[in-house]
């Protein structure tokens, strides 16, 4: 009988030191859960940061190409406007033809602006489309932990 009652007591404190054990490591295990919580926040603020970011930068690509194609329309007009000079004022024909061959070349590279402002904006988007896909993972991430926190806590209670 003694020999039971003292394998009690000893199964009893192996029982005793492994709950503590677990404690330990439930404690230890919710400290790193809360650290990653925070990187994680910390991740999606700076996220959000590189989304407003980037859409900044998208409405001034906008804004370029808008402006560059209001300087297109201008050194089209120019143009035209060099292009009837030099059908009414044939003393001036040489000059004029260099006008409008400096305007045609401005509007060349006024185009190729354009077309780089375009491109740049397409780029932008995509960088915001993956901005917010990065958005979406952190807060999925996120429930995750909370998920798995509430467990260890609710493991800790029992």
């Amino acid at each position: 009988m003694q020999h039971t009652t003292d394998d009690s007591v000893v199964s009893m404190q192996a029982v005793s030191s492994e709950l503590t054990m677990g404690a330990s490591q439930a404690q230890q295990s919710t400290k790193a859960l809360d650290e990653i919580l925070a990187a994680a926040r910390s991740f999606t603020g700076q996220v959000a940061e590189i989304t407003r970011a980037t859409e900044q930068m998208r409405d001034l690509s906008n804004n370029l190409v808008l402006s560059t194609h209001a300087v297109s329309r201008v050194v089209d007009g120019n143009l035209a406007a060099t292009r009837q000079m030099n059908t009414d004022a044939i003393e001036v024909t040489q000059s004029i033809e260099n006008i409008a061959s400096v305007s045609q070349q401005n509007s060349a590279a006024v185009e190729e602006v354009s077309a780089s402002a375009e491109e740049m904006s397409a780029q932008v988007d995509k960088v915001s489309v993956s901005a917010r896909s990065l958005a979406g993972m952190a807060q999925t991430l996120q429930q995750l932990i909370a998920r798995f926190k509430l467990a260890a806590r609710y493991l800790c209670r029992e």
